[in-house]
């Protein structure tokens, strides 16, 4: 071959080992960051997208692939792996169970609109081969019917669980005044909720950007109508507490519902936080600020009583070192135990504790070398102090332990109520003493 051939197939393959990379890397440099995975449109605090969000078990219809889930750690959506916020799943999945399944096929779930393939029909929310006879229902799959009813423009089956409403066995059609009938478009009623849809469940709705409302399929994710599906809205809405399209999640505004309920750096406060009503989007996590979501600070600082994430009054400040205020939950420093108030509410403070005459530390009710937690609970609850063990008439020390060979850890006087002590052992009329040793006579019945 010519070097001036070799070069030119050289150069081609450069070029195309370089675009299948940057296809492979995202395609075009234009792309955006969408912090909500399950949407499809950006919007205020990543809460906003289109219901065609390509998962089911909510509503609407698409091809995205997986998001994160409801407790934002990990993939979500694809079979196997946790249902999406709002119990969504991609397409050819559903939630069951907090889990998405496949469905679809004979003796798997049912899909959205409780959908089987191959004619099948969905009993129970479980799919029936087209052949086979419908449990509890009687009659042979075929076409979405057990026999002459569940199919659309049948009556609606009987004799399922289903409270006498009536079950339909087809996709997307649900029982309406005894009759199956369409389901899932707008204005019809939703699939699997109410009376019919292959023995109850959740309503869903099939078509785009529906939700499911009074077992009614209506618009969603426009201002002020219903959050579409894992809580999204479009054209820069965000979902708020009350579960309306609107704006929410910047400063000074209402707190967004689900986790994420302010934009990066905000936190909600007042109202209850958790999207639950009334809370307010607002400066978060410096000293003197309120405490950012699931009760963080910035570095160095410590989420002080009051709840945390504007739960109560929870505010950062200084906190876990001695003297300091408690930080959220009643934790301290370690060599610190929380004491006074009540354990983190109220005025308690972190105080040395592990030395002698000192509050346990907390856990295990730790005392240091030599010492044992006697009286209380421990841990600054209920006034366990860290008292000298090991000597007789001392408590015992830890793995109930004395200091002495002459001395055995025995139970409390009346039956063990109390701590252990460390009491003389080996004598007549002794308990006996480790290994079942007497120093006068035999041991019987752990005495000697």
């Amino acid at each position: 071959m010519k070097s001036s051939t070799r070069l030119r197939v050289t150069t081609l393959i450069a070029v195309s080992l370089a675009g299948a990379l940057l296809y492979a890397c995202g395609g075009s440099t234009s792309s955006t960051l969408n912090t909500n995975p399950d949407a499809s449109a950006s919007g205020s605090n990543g809460k906003s997208g289109s219901a065609s969000n390509g998962k089911s078990g909510g509503s609407g219809s698409g091809s995205t692939s997986a998001g994160s889930n409801s407790s934002g750690s990990g993939p979500c959506g694809a079979a196997g792996t946790a249902c999406c916020a709002g119990n969504v799943c991609d397409s050819g999945s559903v939630c069951a169970g907090g889990v998405c399944a496949t469905c679809g096929s004979a003796g798997e779930a049912c899909c959205a609109g409780d959908a089987c393939g191959g004619g099948g029909c969905c009993v129970a929310r479980v799919c029936i081969a087209t052949g086979a006879t419908c449990p509890t229902l009687g009659g042979t799959c075929g076409a979405g019917s057990c026999g002459t009813c569940g199919a659309s423009g049948q009556a609606c089956c009987t004799g399922g669980g289903g409270g006498g409403a009536g079950t339909c066995t087809a996709g997307d059609v649900a029982c309406q005044n005894g009759t199956c009938a369409a389901c899932g478009a707008a204005g019809e009623p939703c699939c699997g909720g109410g009376g019919g849809g292959g023995g109850g469940g959740g309503g869903t709705c099939t078509g785009a950007s529906l939700a499911c409302n009074a077992n009614v399929c209506t618009a969603c994710g426009g201002a002020g109508e219903t959050c579409c599906a894992g809580d999204t809205c479009s054209g820069g809405q965000g979902c708020t507490a009350a579960r309306v399209c609107g704006t929410c999640g910047a400063s000074g505004q209402a707190c967004c519902a689900g986790a994420n309920e302010c934009q990066a750096g905000l936190g909600c406060t007042g109202g209850g936080g958790g999207g639950g009503g009334g809370g307010t989007c607002g400066t978060c996590g410096a000293s003197g600020q309120a405490c950012c979501a699931n009760q963080t600070c910035n570095a160095g600082l410590g989420c002080t009583a009051g709840g945390g994430g504007g739960g109560g009054g929870g505010t950062c400040g200084t906190c876990g070192a001695a003297g300091d205020a408690c930080c959220a939950g009643g934790m301290c420093n370690a060599g610190f135990a929380c004491t006074g108030g009540g354990g983190g509410g109220g005025g308690a403070t972190c105080t040395a504790c592990g030395g002698a005459g000192e509050p346990c530390c907390g856990g295990a009710n730790t005392c240091g070398a030599g010492l044992a937690c006697t009286g209380g609970g421990g841990g600054g609850g209920g006034g366990g102090t860290c008292t000298a063990c090991g000597g007789a008439g001392e408590a015992c020390c830890a793995g109930q332990m004395c200091t002495d060979t002459t001395l055995v850890c025995a139970p409390a006087a009346g039956g063990g109520g109390g701590n252990r002590t460390c009491v003389a052992c080996g004598g007549a009329g002794q308990p006996c003493c480790a290994n079942n040793t007497c120093t006068t006579g035999t041991c019987t019945n752990g005495s000697c």
